[in-house]
């Protein structure tokens, strides 16, 4: 059983919305895509917010993001 709470589920599904929505595809939207990127690598006070709720350290997945960045932002960069 786990014990996530359905809260901490919700935020890290918002964290996980923006990873794949950073993540290059066919037929990408760039108006999705470039904000998605922007917020994971510059982070800002809902980054932050969201992180904590998801039970991240907001530094960490920023840290996280600006590696995947350097590799392509492939959704394989995050496991």
């Amino acid at each position: 059983m786990s014990t996530e709470t359905p809260e901490v589920a919700l935020w890290s599904a918002v964290l996980l919305r923006a990873m794949r929505d950073a993540s290059p595809k066919p037929g990408a939207d760039l108006l999705v895509q470039e904000p998605a990127r922007r917020w994971l690598v510059q982070g800002g006070r809902d980054f932050n917010t969201v992180c904590s709720f998801a039970g991240f350290d907001p530094d960490w997945v920023r840290h996280r993001a600006r590696s995947v960045q350097a590799r392509g932002w492939g959704l394989e960069g995050w496991s």
